[in-house]
């Protein structure tokens, strides 16, 4: 396979079925079968000598698959002259001129496909001869056929055209992209699977050929799903079998190779986040040995599964000194509600938006020469550094939030949503990216609120997802001045200590590492501790800011806070949640 990533055959031979070469007898045959036709049988023989003549004169020609016109972009493997397709969204490209175009398969699959600029259309359990075009114009045209899910394996044994037509090399992307995956990169649950999944609408936002390596249910640990192989090993097979064969990596060299994987390690065995993270930098080596100049890109589950973790294992790796990795923190793409079809798996609408969002990081580096990350774009609304959204599903959140702001260091919120609390969260936050060791104070001038359990203050976050490991100190009607916090992505939230005080008041929140310590003043001047959590496992790149939530998704909470300060390591604001490298 050439390093554009499509496999070249070694061989172009074709057969030719019904052709010229019958030869003259089977013409002379044809007319003496029209000259004993009888006239008196009007506009019936009329239209029997036409089929007739069409039947003498229709003739095709069929192309093997392995012609070296045909380009094929994924993980095949040619058997018997038959090229053979694995993993979900492995496609095939080749333009032909003529008016028809018909493929064989040696066994079903579901397909889609599309000729020249025209949708795709997709055939349910397509098998032996199946017509894919006719009564086209002469040409040239251009073809695309691809698998749906994992489960369909496309086994072309031939390309039929045209007696007097022929096939060409297709015009194809000088890079390709490989995305590594679960059912989230597989497209589960979209209208047309892979090719409705970010991975396929990226690579054509980006103008690139793509590969997709993924299928529903796979951790990367080995053996947490019914002891199946994880991609930890299924990565490096044609198949994603166990007892495979070893994929040839000189097939194809991706310029960028995108992952995302946790959310099954997580969901399934609550895989231990060491082992996780050992295992994840591993993975990430092993693929670099096989790419050695490939642009690496790590992306965040969508909600957030084993993200700490994540990030640390391309931290490992840049700390070995690679300079072609990134981790790139997808929790704030997309939330729960339209953008989702269900718990766990995105809706077309959210794949879309994954896919735009994707799409500015992965052509910064494609770029010639290679470009700096792009940052988020800045808010016009607000100062410096500062980014705002709500967090949570729509039906929790309910109301939508916003913020303004007097000063640099003066702020409003107005945030609705359930709570901050359980296991998820709904609340409107604003916040600024910050490193390991942060500290933040604040005055709380006011709080007006309906429910007892709304809740206005500081919050440390490791990522912007729902259920997100998290620290808050904040006041409450109902608990005074109270600290909490969610020590695990998707746990329980406990209350740490509470202590009786009203607004105004001064709020401090420190973190060293993974230990987060709490006080208040009612002047800003005396401290006093509200408490303090030991060992709280959170990713070293997180968020910092300010959070109001309602405690009821029909009604806004209103807080106005001052002299905001942050002393800490912010990332600078032309870089992105990253892990960042130097240009290279």
């Amino acid at each position: 396979m050439a390093s554009n990533g499509k496999i070249n055959a070694n061989s172009d031979y074709q057969w030719t079925i019904a052709s010229s070469r019958r030869g003259h007898l089977e013409q002379e045959f044809c007319l003496a079968m029209l000259l004993y036709i009888p006239y008196t049988y009007g506009i019936y023989i009329l239209i029997l000598i036409i089929q007739l003549l069409q039947l003498c004169g229709a003739q095709e020609i069929a192309y093997s698959p392995t012609d070296t016109n045909i380009h094929y972009y994924g993980r095949w493997n040619q058997s018997d002259n038959i090229m053979i397709s694995w993993w979900p969204g492995a496609y095939v490209k080749f333009n032909f001129t003529g008016t028809s175009l018909k493929i064989k398969l040696r066994s079903s699959a579901n397909i889609l496909y599309k000729i020249n600029d025209n949708e795709l259309t997709e055939i349910t359990d397509a098998s032996e001869t199946v017509d894919l075009a006719s009564k086209l114009g002469s040409g040239p045209h251009s073809a695309l056929i691809a698998s749906r899910t994992e489960k369909d394996s496309i086994q072309l044994q031939k390309v039929i055209v045209d007696e007097d037509a022929h096939i060409s090399s297709p015009s194809e992307y000088p890079q390709i992209v490989e995305f590594v995956g679960d059912s989230i990169t597989a497209g589960l649950t979209t209208s047309r699977g892979a090719l409705t999944s970010f991975a396929w609408l990226t690579s054509d936002l980006l103008g690139v050929e793509h590969t997709q390596i993924a299928y529903p249910a796979v951790c990367l640990v080995d053996g947490c799903n019914d002891a199946a192989p994880g991609m930890e090993s299924q990565y490096f097979k044609w198949k994603g079998w166990q007892d495979d064969d070893n994929w040839d990596f000189s097939r194809y060299t991706p310029a960028a190779v995108v992952i995302m994987l946790g959310a099954n390690d997580e969901k399934i065995v609550g895989q231990d986040l060491n082992r996780f993270q050992a295992s994840y930098s591993k993975f990430l080596n092993r693929i670099r040995s096989e790419f050695p100049k490939a642009h690496l890109f790590v992306l965040s589950e969508p909600l957030g599964s084993l993200y700490g973790p994540s990030q640390a294992a391309v931290q490992n790796l840049t700390d070995a000194g690679d300079k072609r990795i990134y981790f790139v923190d997808s929790t704030g793409w997309i939330q729960y509600g339209k953008a989702f079809n269900d718990e766990a798996h995105p809706s077309d609408y959210g794949h879309q938006l994954i896919a735009k969002k994707l799409t500015p990081y992965i052509q910064a580096k494609l770029s010639d020469p290679s470009l700096p990350l792009p940052g988020p774009p800045a808010n016009p609304n607000l100062p410096g550094l500062w980014q705002t959204m709500d967090i949570g599903g729509e039906k929790s959140v309910g109301l939508p939030g916003s913020v303004s702001f007097d000063s640099s260091d003066t702020f409003t919120l107005w945030g609705s949503g359930k709570d901050i609390s359980s296991t998820e969260d709904a609340f409107r936050y604003l916040y600024e990216p910050a490193s390991v060791n942060t500290l933040m104070t604040v005055v709380v001038d006011s709080h007006s609120s309906f429910a007892t359990c709304a809740k206005a203050g500081i919050m440390i976050r490791e990522h912007l997802s729902a259920a997100a490991p998290n620290v808050v100190l904040g006041v409450s009607p109902a608990d005074g001045i109270m600290f909490q916090s969610r020590p695990l992505h998707g746990i329980e939230t406990k209350l740490a200590a509470k202590v009786r005080a009203s607004v105004p008041c001064h709020l401090k929140l420190e973190r060293i590492k993974q230990d987060f310590f709490a006080s208040w003043s009612s002047d800003g001047k005396d401290w006093q501790p509200v408490g303090e959590l030991r060992g709280v496992v959170m990713a070293n790149d997180a968020y910092i800011g300010l959070a109001v939530t309602s405690c009821d998704p029909s009604v806004v909470s209103v807080a106005k806070f001052s002299q905001v300060q942050i002393n800490s390591k912010i990332i600078s604001s032309s870089s992105p949640h990253l892990v960042l490298q130097a240009n290279d």
